[in-house]
């Protein structure tokens, strides 16, 4: 039997990339998900594309509010969480002299306000279940820079720096936080 079987889990940026594979990888094993994505033609691909025990949420991560209700609805529907992932995120190619306060301000808001917005939510329940595992996505290009990717580089270092803390403030309550770096899982807690 796989650790992932009859556990419920949640996804965010489920309808593509990182977060599709994700969800697919957890259902194969098992598992009961709420497959997270914005209502658009993507979700309704991963719709298609995806069966066994999966929720479909509607939700923007950059609004805490429904990512306060995706959290709820997932656990109304599938039991409490034992493990969430966000891999919701946004790259847009732009040199610093042509990026405009819009761009800078929607990455801002999803890739860090989004991963806030996620974390807390998620530390809320997964401390309320007894612990669970939080795992967010981050880039490479938190480590190193690159150009035209000032913006993306600001806020997926900012996704770093605040795992790193929420580690410590979580790994007591047995939450311990992951973050996805380059491909390679690095543990930063209990």
């Amino acid at each position: 039997m796989s650790h992932f079987q009859d556990k419920a889990y949640l996804v965010t940026g489920a309808s593509s990339g990182i977060g599709l594979a994700t969800t697919r990888a957890l259902l194969a094993q098992g598992a009961r998900v709420a497959a997270v994505g914005l209502p658009d033609r993507l979700l309704d691909d991963a719709k298609r594309q995806l069966s066994g025990a999966v929720l479909f949420i509607e939700a923007d991560v950059s609004e805490s509010l429904q990512v306060d209700s995706a959290f709820a609805q997932a656990e109304a529907e599938l039991g409490p969480l034992s493990g969430v992932f966000n891999a919701a995120g946004i790259s847009r190619v732009a040199p610093i002299a042509e990026t405009s306060d819009e761009l800078w301000q929607r990455l801002i808001q999803v890739n860090l306000s989004g991963t806030f917005h996620f974390a807390r939510a998620a530390a809320r329940k997964l401390t309320s279940n007894g612990g669970g595992s939080l795992v967010c996505t981050a880039s490479e290009l938190s480590l190193v820079g690159q150009a035209g990717y000032t913006a993306y580089t600001a806020t997926k270092g900012g996704v770093l720096s605040m795992i790193r803390s929420l580690a410590a403030e979580l790994a007591p309550a047995g939450v311990p936080e992951l973050v996805k770096v380059n491909e390679a899982s690095v543990s930063l807690g209990g």
